[in-house]
């Protein structure tokens, strides 16, 4: 048996069995974090997906719009310009969340 961690994770680890073991915490009203570690494989992995569905979609949409304007340059206008207004409002929506509830 080890009696020291080899890494930091280890000790991670090890600090919150010991942490679960106690109990809850009363200052932190019985909530605990929860931490997902995704390795760099996975992450590239769930980039890669997203931009498949996100092409996806904009492919749909687009050939929906081409049926209903019979443009196709007009069409791929509608959804840059649909898919560039969306990025924008989450980039704002999603800045300084951490501020919002000081």
């Amino acid at each position: 048996m080890k009696s020291q961690p080899d890494s930091q994770h280890e000790s991670r680890i090890l600090d919150y069995r010991s942490a679960r073991d106690k109990g809850p915490d009363p200052s932190r009203n019985g909530q605990q974090y929860l931490e997902i570690r995704i390795g760099r494989g996975r992450k590239w992995a769930g980039l890669a997906g997203f931009a498949l569905i996100f092409l996806a979609v904009c492919g749909v949409l687009v050939i929906l719009f081409v049926r209903f304007t019979s443009s196709l340059r007009l069409a791929v206008g509608l959804v840059v310009f649909l898919v560039s207004y969306m990025f924008l409002m989450g980039w704002w929506a999603s800045r300084n969340v951490e501020d919002r509830y000081k």
